[in-house]
């Protein structure tokens, strides 16, 4: 008896978890993504991400690492890429940045657009940078209840790419 209600209780406290993960909006989880940026949280910046954006994100990291032996033995602590987890590696390859490399959270401005359709959505961010403006977006993807990055174009050129 006092099992049952045991795992019950578990249950309970899984499906309100569950329940709360899946209320929050396609914005809510981006703006969450951009504090954890901001706080230079890079664990929680890599889980923000669906499984098929984290790959690509770590394969190219580490081909750049593969470029220079000492670059990857610098990064990842005397290890080799293949060593660790894709987690591990961006966590340490994102840990050497500087903070000027990192955006703040004054670079973006706001979630100006939210469109959901299915398990996608696409946001549209309005940015600012060095007092430029201009938007972007970022397309968003359900993957097990939660929402997660698949795209995002903040860190290349074309988000401020005036002609």
């Amino acid at each position: 008896m006092i099992k049952n209600i045991r795992n019950l209780t578990i249950l309970a406290v899984m499906t309100i978890f569950v329940a709360i993960a899946c209320s929050q909006s396609p914005s809510e989880v981006y703006e969450r993504k951009v504090q954890a940026l901001v706080n230079q949280n890079w664990s929680e910046v890599y889980d923000f991400h669906c499984e098929s954006s984290q790959e690509q994100l770590v394969d190219v990291l580490k081909f750049v690492l593969a470029l220079d032996d000492d670059l990857e033995s610098m990064v990842l602590g005397g290890k080799k890429a293949e060593q660790l987890s894709e987690k591990e590696i961006f966590i340490k390859v994102m840990s050497m940045m500087s903070s000027d490399e990192i955006f703040t959270e004054g670079d973006i401005e706001e979630v100006i657009d939210e469109k959901i359709i299915d398990d996608r959505a696409v946001l549209t961010i309005k940015l600012e940078k060095d007092g430029e403006k201009d938007t972007t977006e970022v397309e968003m993807v359900l993957e097990n209840g939660l929402w997660k990055i698949v795209h995002e174009d903040l860190f290349s050129d074309q988000a401020f790419d005036y002609e």
